[in-house]
């Protein structure tokens, strides 16, 4: 539907009330038509349409000519909702072939009239659907569900082998159109220098990473810089400890970071140069926290959402990073690429941009610790 079709649909006037108005069935009827044409405009300029949940489709077990549609809601082109509250089975029988299009349209029915317990009679709208088999897409209103190519009227219709690249007589689900609903998730963030750092500026780095994620990956990172490591930094979702020259923790600290780290903290680390390294390492050892494995390409911060094979460069192009349970050690001193600056040379905008990637699957490791800690 145009952009100019899709405005027609809102509502532009609607019933003035008065008192000792007659409030007649076409009164009724205009009223709440309003609010019906504004809640559909609703689902289409904010959220478009397509299929928000379920409606999976998938074939029988063993295969034949059925395939079974799962419960699951949709949105077509008009801001119509479809709920599909059970499973369904449609048969394509022995009469079509070729390529077909599965869809699901909605419909609405009347219903007879009907007595409520007051003696006044009623008369409903029931909302319905219909699901079709059909070679081509020529209703605009209808939401597809998948397509295949069946080879014969006696072919059996199978769960794709490859989904991403099905065959014939194969469910192939890749042009169905999604209703992605986005919820930001929100990030906290306490940076805190330790040692001697001479330019402490991987806050502004990591509150230049808040921007790109809030755009592109709906997180909402709140980044409080240079900050004391005392009992007030132990609320924040995630502790960004940055080392230059040697350091040594107090025991409260440690204790404090200890107990942070068990409550499904995480402790991300950068260190400047060697004696921060060994700093970071000792603090780390007196709290219980072995790091020494590198991450591998299935693990989180190279995983998702983007996948990495190996952590990219920062603003050190020759480092290491070094994990243990609820703690990063990182020597590429990403802080400083995220504010666009690398060693002795002007960074890419690819060097940028997976700096700012990897930043965005640290934040998603970060959420996805603390929201087991929780769960446990």
């Amino acid at each position: 539907m145009s952009n100019d079709n899709l405005l027609s649909l809102f509502p532009q006037k609607r019933i003035k009330p008065y008192d000792g108005m007659s409030v007649t069935a076409e009164v009724w009827g205009q009223a709440h038509e309003y609010h019906r044409q504004a809640y559909q405009s609703h689902n289409l300029f904010f959220h478009g349409s397509g299929i928000l949940i379920g409606m999976e489709v998938v074939a029988s077990d063993p295969p034949d000519p059925f395939v079974f549609i799962l419960p699951g809601v949709a949105v077509d082109s008009n801001g119509k909702v479809i709920v599909l509250s059970e499973p369904v089975a449609y048969d394509l029988g022995d009469e079509i072939e070729g390529p077909l299009y599965l869809t699901i349209t909605h419909r609405e029915s009347s219903q007879g009239v009907k007595k409520n317990k007051g003696g006044n009679e009623l008369a409903f709208f029931q909302d319905e659907f219909l699901i079709t088999a059909r070679p081509s897409l020529s209703d605009n209103t209808s939401v597809e569900l998948a397509r295949f190519t069946r080879e014969s009227r006696t072919s059996a219709i199978h769960d794709a082998a490859n989904p991403a690249g099905p065959g014939i007589n194969e469910i192939d689900l890749r042009f169905r159109r999604s209703i992605q609903m986005h919820t930001e998730r929100l990030v906290t963030a306490a940076v805190v220098y330790l040692g001697s750092v001479k330019e402490p500026v991987q806050g502004q780095g990591l509150a230049r990473l808040s921007d790109q994620v809030r755009r592109r990956d709906d997180i909402n990172l709140v980044v409080d810089d240079n900050l004391q490591l005392d009992p007030g930094v132990l609320g924040y979702s995630f502790l960004y400890l940055v080392g230059e020259g040697k350091f040594r923790l107090t025991k409260a600290q440690l204790k404090g970071l200890q107990g942070y780290v068990e409550r499904g903290g995480v402790l991300f680390m950068e260190n400047c140069d060697d004696e921060a390294r060994e700093s970071f390492l000792t603090a780390m050892e007196e709290i219980g926290m072995d790091l020494k494995d590198t991450p591998v390409k299935d693990h989180p911060l190279l995983a998702g959402p983007y996948f990495f094979a190996a952590p990219p460069m920062g603003y050190e192009t020759q480092a290491e990073i070094l994990l243990g349970t609820g703690g990063i050690l990182s020597s590429f001193n990403y802080g400083r690429l995220w504010l666009g600056e690398g060693l002795q040379r002007v960074p890419t905008r690819e060097e940028i941009r997976s700096a700012s990637e990897w930043g965005a699957n640290l934040l998603s490791y970060v959420l996805e610790v603390r929201q087991k800690a929780q769960a446990g």
